[in-house]
């Protein structure tokens, strides 16, 4: 008998069944079970070469049952189809180790916290080579990671103390308010001189020593005469000297002339601190956001629409204040009760944000009791800046100095508004988002007010939503966060914004909104209702009964491209692309966008890049489409701009110009969709179509560049939601209404084509989607649309019988 052959046989299978049991034994590491899986491999491949060079694995198992039955066999060499098979089987293992290592789910060691942080691309052989390094070296085991557990109250909110002795306060105002004009070195003990609280430094513009004099009261003339006679008796002072007096308490500034004719500047920290900044940049940027910015499609601006919102608290009990008189009020509060404004897509967080922002500024002459600061989150990864850095990003934009926007936080003259957290960068994680808001809270001082906004389902739960804000009403004696929920308009409101618009759908949409509980819950969102009042005659009013928020945002995109196609001048186009090539594109961008994680943001490199791939792909078939507005059909687009000097700079800028992208005001080559919401849209159309229309050239191309997968809607719960609206609006099923058999086989297919899909997202999103996905069957095929549902669900959990099986009910 061949004793190695069997040994490595007999090893080989003991040490794969160790691998398959640390990866259902949850207590153990990723990096153990790459330790056992490099053994295992090792074991295999060693077999695995025998095998192909001499026996197979079953020849080895023949060999031993023949030997005890007293059988001689002849060893045979494998023929060759048998070595493909072998080595084709040691890739698969290999394969399918990666993968269980790349997915693991058992117990995370702070080793694979810090790689996943960032971003590390580890390989199971890698792993398995330190592990045995580690263990050769007598090294302990490694430390596991501890996600934070909300349950046990864990806050991100700490507030920062603000220590500095008055008189560093004092010098750091004066050198802030004119900088480059004066010189102190505040660690240099050489320049305070305690004994006469005092500094010494240098005007650097007008070569003069300058002396400081740092005091709580306003000082009378015998201690001012004490400081300046100090100042003269000190021998290294042979220059001109310049004498400055700052006051902690009291306002204003003044001149103080003593008796021997010396003049002397008084500050007072109020002074300085009014005088810190010039806002003007910035409020004049507010302006024109608010007053001269137009709307996407429109030359209305935010005033032609705008009617505040109303609010409940944390019990979703309504408040009697709207929105801005509730800021208003709770801005002259003193206490560290901070506010979270929360709301779904389209309720208006940062158009309430914004218009309380100038409405604060321009009712107080550009002089507010506080600054409003709107600092806008999409993109930016705050637990890996320091406070002053997240500060100055925004701070750049209008020349102002972070430090002393700090000093005006510190002192409670601002008010930040730190601007959709469910945009931020870096969020996978529990720990990422509570790092972040840590990060965000670092800027809670004792004096501080601070709104935060975003989506309440960026959190996992409600025990994150209270640990990360903060919302605990138990430390009210100290800094805590009051949540509010921004509420649907109501019928009051929605005909008070088209009244405003001086609209002449407001009759038609207002009826409808009456009847139609469906119809009203769309437009209760003020940017779906802007959407609805654009588009009413041209494209819902003869489908009103079908309107769904998917439908509208469809609908509007469609125009906004439509419009432009109607700039085309005697027959002359001026513009790149027709109607669908440009649909190609901006859903590319958007799955793209998702598929890389990126908010709703996508810089200049990342935008040339994904442009780059999708017009090298594009298909014949999407511009052979041709214009809604005609009947003609365009040639190809890369056969239309063969003769262009330079073909993809001109379709980048048709794409950036002429679709639905704006710049992104927060970051310079930057671009965005005008809300998050088209960015989910228009991912879900993308699933939708691969999902039902095979034949698809356009979505096939996008995902040959993308490799987008349907499980992109597990997370942006939004485009799930709008993926189940538009399925109700698909040829392939509204054509089998009142055909139950075939209604249930047209489902049957779609789930088995893309069954791995569905079961993943039908296991994910539980209740919520499965009544989302029941409505619209039953909407429909009545019955029959239960019925369906279900068979979607027995794919999903039972697998091809279950469906059978509902099928024959």
């Amino acid at each position: 008998m061949d004793y190695i052959s069997i040994a490595l046989l007999v090893l080989s299978l003991i040490l794969m069944l160790w691998i398959i049991y640390l990866k259902y034994k949850s207590k153990y590491t990723r990096e153990k079970y790459a330790f056992a899986s490099l053994f295992a491999l090792t074991s295999l491949v060693t077999l695995g070469f025998s095998s192909v060079g001499y026996q197979t694995p079953w020849t080895v198992i023949i060999k031993v049952i023949a030997h005890f039955s007293g059988v001689e066999i002849e060893t045979v060499k494998p023929e060759w189809s048998e070595q493909v098979l072998i080595i084709g089987f040691l890739i698969w293992v290999t394969w399918l180790i990666q993968k269980t290592f790349a997915d693991w789910d058992g117990e995370i060691s702070l080793n694979q916290h810090e790689q996943k942080k960032r971003h590390d691309n580890v390989h199971f052989l890698s792993e398995g080579f330190k592990e045995l390094q580690r263990k050769c070296s007598n090294q302990p085991e490694l430390a596991l990671y501890n996600a934070p557990d909300y349950s046990k109250q864990v806050s991100a909110l700490a507030v920062p103390k603000n220590n500095l002795a008055w008189h560093i306060q004092a010098i750091e105002l004066l050198t802030l308010r004119w900088q480059n004009y004066y010189r102190f070195e505040t660690n240099n003990d050489l320049d305070w001189h305690e004994k006469a609280h005092c500094w010494l430094g240098k005007n650097v513009k007008e070569d003069k020593t300058t002396a400081v004099f740092c005091c709580r009261q306003i000082p009378d003339d015998e201690q001012i005469k004490a400081f300046v006679d100090y100042v003269n008796a000190l021998q290294h002072i042979t220059t001109l000297c310049e004498f400055i007096i700052i006051v902690q308490n009291g306002e204003g500034e003044e001149q103080r002339t003593l008796s021997n004719e010396i003049t002397l500047q008084q500050y007072t920290e109020s002074y300085l601190l009014d005088s810190l900044v010039n806002f003007e940049d910035y409020f004049l940027d507010l302006k024109k956001r608010v007053e001269s910015d137009c709307l996407p499609d429109s030359e209305l601006v935010l005033p032609d629409i705008y009617v505040p919102s109303t609010i409940k608290n944390e019990n979703k009990q309504p408040i009697e204040d709207d929105l801005e008189i509730y800021l208003s009020k709770w801005l002259n509060e003193s206490g560290q009760r901070q506010l979270a404004l929360l709301g779904e897509y389209g309720q208006g967080k940062s158009t309430g944000t914004l218009m309380f922002s100038h409405h604060l500024v321009t009712q107080h002459n550009g002089k507010p009791p506080r600054i409003p600061i709107l600092l806008e989150l999409r993109g930016k990864s705050p637990k890996t800046l320091q406070p002053l850095e997240l500060l100055s990003v925004w701070a750049g934009h209008y020349r102002i100095d972070p430090k002393a926007l700090m000093k005006l936080q510190q002192a409670g003259r601002l008010l930040l508004i730190f601007e959709g957290f469910d945009e931020m960068a870096e969020v996978a994680d529990g720990e990422a988002r509570f790092d972040h808001f840590r990060s965000l809270w670092k800027f809670c001082y004792p004096k501080a007010k601070i709104l935060i906004t975003g989506r309440p389902n960026f959190f996992l739960d409600n025990q994150e939503l209270k640990a990360l804000l903060g919302v605990d009403g138990s430390t009210a004696t100290g800094a805590y966060v009051q949540a509010l929920h921004l509420q649907p308009f109501s019928l009051t409101q929605i005909a008070q914004s088209l009244d405003k618009l001086g609209s002449p759908n407001r009759d038609d949409i207002c009826q409808l909104a009456q009847e139609d509980a469906k119809f009203y819950d769309v437009i209760s969102r003020p940017s779906m209702l802007y959407l609805v009042n654009q588009i009413w005659a041209s494209e819902l009013k003869q489908r009103k009964h079908e309107i769904n928020s998917a439908l509208v945002i469809g609908q509007f995109i469609k125009h906004n491209y439509k419009r432009q196609t109607e700039k085309r001048h005697d027959d002359v186009s001026f513009m790149i692309l027709n109607e669908s090539e440009r649909d190609y594109f901006m859903t590319g961008i958007a799955v793209y966008m998702a598929q890389e994680r990126l908010p709703n943001q996508i810089n200049g490199e990342q935008f040339n890049k994904i442009v780059d791939q999708l017009y090298e792909t594009i298909p014949d078939e999407v511009s052979l489409q041709g214009n809604a507005l005609t009947s003609k059909k365009e040639k190809p687009l890369r056969r239309r701009l063969q003769d262009h000097k330079t073909p993809l700079d001109a379709v980048k800028h048709d794409v950036r110009t002429c679709g639905v992208l704006v710049n992104d005001s927060t970051r310079n080559n930057t671009l965005k969709f005008p809300h998050k919401s088209f960015l989910e849209y228009l991912l879900a159309y993308y699933v939708v179509k691969r999902l039902v229309d095979k034949n698809n050239a356009g979505m096939a191309a996008i995902w040959n560049v993308t490799h987008a997968e349907l499980l992109l809607l597990h997370e942006m719960l939004e485009s799930l939601e709008f993926a189940g609206e538009l399925l109700r609006y698909e040829d392939t099923i509204k054509n089998l209404y009142n055909d139950k058999k075939a209604l249930q086989q047209e489902l049957y297919n779609l789930v088995k084509n893309r069954s791995s899909a569905v079961k993943f997202i039908l296991k994910k999103f539980k209740l919520e989607s499965f009544f989302n996905w029941l409505e619209i069957m039953d909407d429909i095929g009545g019955g029959v649309g239960v019925l369906g549902v279900l068979g979607v669900i027995g794919v999903g959990v039972l697998g091809v019988l279950g469906v059978l099986g509902v099928i024959g009910v």
